[in-house]
Parts: structure tokens; sequence; C-alpha cells
């Protein structure tokens, strides 16, 4: 799954995500998932800073995307924006932050997949 992770996603597939996610809000991330080949994308916003800051801190959500990537589905794109609060939260709040926010979009996901 970690090869999934490096290989992105693109403009016009975020925008179909954006557009037809699921948007769950964690306290350092926001995670959108929509239905898909199991891809991952990372986004900062430009409130981070620099290109430097916020590149630091996509490395810092991929890594902890990649500690959580059990919590991943096979069948689910999914789309981690970074919150500017994150910049400034430890490695093991982000990961644990992802890793709650990562299950409850999966629950969410299953009930609206059954509810249809």
């Amino acid at each position: 799954m970690s090869s999934v992770i490096n290989r992105g996603i693109s403009k016009a597939e975020f925008d179909n995500i954006f557009e037809t996610g699921i948007r769950i809000s964690g306290q350092y991330c926001r995670i959108l998932v929509a239905s898909g080949q199991a891809r991952v994308g990372i986004s900062t916003p430009k409130k981070v800073g620099c290109h430097a800051r916020r590149n630091r801190l996509k490395r810092r959500l991929r890594d902890a995307v990649k500690i959580n990537v059990n919590l991943l589905s096979n069948e689910l794109d999914t789309v981690v924006l970074g919150k500017i609060e994150a910049e400034s939260a430890s490695f093991s709040e982000i990961s644990a932050d992802i890793g709650q926010t990562l299950a409850k979009a999966n629950e969410l996901w299953e009930k609206q997949s059954a509810s249809t």
C-alpha cells in the first residue's frame, strides 16, 4: 500500500474527490474519501507558509498515513488535507489524529454504502 501513497492523485481526481467525497475533520487534518482505486493524496494549505514548511508538513502527514496504512480501504481514494495546527503538533499527535479520522471516514462510508 505504500507504493499507492507515493503514486499520488491527479488534479482532476482531486477535484472529483472534493465534489463527491465524504469529509471528516480531525484536530490536525481533514480527510476526504470517495470510491476509487485505493490511492492517497496529501495536501497542505498555503497558510502554513513557504513551500519548505508545507513540504515538511506533507512529509509528516505522509509518514503518519503510512503508519495507519491498515486503516485505508482498498476501494476508496483518500485525500488528507493538513490543517495549519498540524505544523506545531508532535508526530505522535498527528499520527493518532489521522488514525482516528481514517477510522471515522471508513465507518461513515460503510454506513452510506449500506443505506444506498
